[in-house]
């Protein structure tokens, strides 16, 4: 099954006219016209851009390596990244980046984030990241494990640091 897309038209573009996409994989012409609408995409190396995670699912590392070419780094999603503390982070996509590191990619298609995140949230992660020797995205190497430990080496360590975070914001309030 196909689901028929229209793309506005801002400025006459090929990529961007009515595509075909399939429900399971959405197509990269689509999602560069989307983000060409919202964004800025850039290429960057991998190695200048701080990780804010410490672990990569290997579940879903399988996915993303199966819808990745080895010869188009051009056609990864771009990746949301965002100046803090003095250094370029990683605010998602990891795991995209982390496969374009294992099909030899060395630099990425990304933007600058806009969104107003949880700031003092990704700096406590970056932390994290840098006490255990995660610089760049290659250091995630040996921290590649199954769902069921990501769920509790990842998920609840953030879901713990939130509640902290939580506690500390209601007691600067009073």
């Amino acid at each position: 099954m196909a689901l028929l897309v229209r793309v506005p038209q801002i400025d006459y573009n090929p990529a961007c006219s009515p595509q075909r996409i399939d429900n399971t994989h959405l197509s990269w012409i689509f999602v560069r016209c989307l983000v060409g609408l919202m964004t800025k995409a850039f290429m960057m190396k991998l190695d200048e851009i701080q990780p804010s995670q410490l672990y990569i699912c290997s579940e879903k590392l399988d996915e993303v390596m199966r819808t990745i070419d080895s010869k188009r780094p051009d056609e990864i999603e771009p990746i949301p990244i965002k100046r803090l503390g003095g250094r370029i982070i990683f605010v998602d996509g990891h795991t995209r980046a982390f496969a374009a590191f294992l099909r030899g990619f060395p630099r990425i298609p990304v933007y600058w984030e806009d969104e107003e995140l949880d700031w003092d949230a990704y700096a406590i992660c970056v932390e994290w990241c840098t006490n255990e020797g995660i610089r760049t995205i290659v250091d995630l190497k040996n921290k590649v494990v199954p769902e069921k430990d990501y769920e509790i080496l990842w998920y609840q360590r953030c879901e713990e640091m939130q509640r902290d975070l939580a506690k500390r914001k209601v007691k600067n309030r009073e």
